[in-house]
């Protein structure tokens, strides 16, 4: 069921998903006004006049058949949207979940090392980032990125 509402908030945040379902429901609103004019107004000498009636059974049945298609679109682009994110949402970590800490997804879990990962999202996989610091002897070293073949942020050495 999480599952399901994660693709179901994917779809309804989609630009064309909220497009359509704009544009469906104001073109209702568009054809509900028309009939709303036409059947409760007459125009005489450029005037238009208020007609006694009540809003007839038509316009309420037509609603229905807009809300009707609007949720057959929306079951359809649902339906679309769980079978291309369902099997990201089932195989993938998300940003977000444990309180907000991003996992990185891996390709080869049993790689120990993100060096030996491909599929790590990191800006540069395999290397990590140094801070400047100074050597005993006094000399200063800039910080930098460097490569980091064995998984040890404190050496860059080898292992094999």
């Amino acid at each position: 069921m999480e599952t399901f509402v994660k693709v179901l908030r994917l779809s309804l945040d989609h630009p064309i998903m909220s497009i359509m379902l704009h544009c469906v429901f104001l073109i209702a609103l568009l054809q509900l006004f028309n009939k709303y004019i036409e059947l409760n107004y007459t125009e005489k000498d450029g005037v238009f006049q208020r007609k006694n009636t009540e809003i007839p059974k038509s316009i309420t049945s037509f609603m229905a058949k807009i809300i009707k298609i609007a949720l057959s679109l929306a079951l359809i682009y649902g339906a679309y949207n769980l079978a291309v994110f369902a099997p990201l949402l089932l195989f993938n970590k998300i940003s977000g979940e444990n309180g907000g800490k991003k996992e990185h997804y891996r390709y080869y879990p049993g790689k120990e090392y993100e060096a030996d990962d491909p599929g790590a999202e990191d800006d540069y996989p395999g290397y990590h980032y140094v801070d400047d610091y100074y050597r005993s002897d006094g000399t200063h070293v800039e910080s930098h990125f460097r490569s980091n073949p064995d998984g040890n942020p404190d050496n860059n050495l080898n292992s094999n």
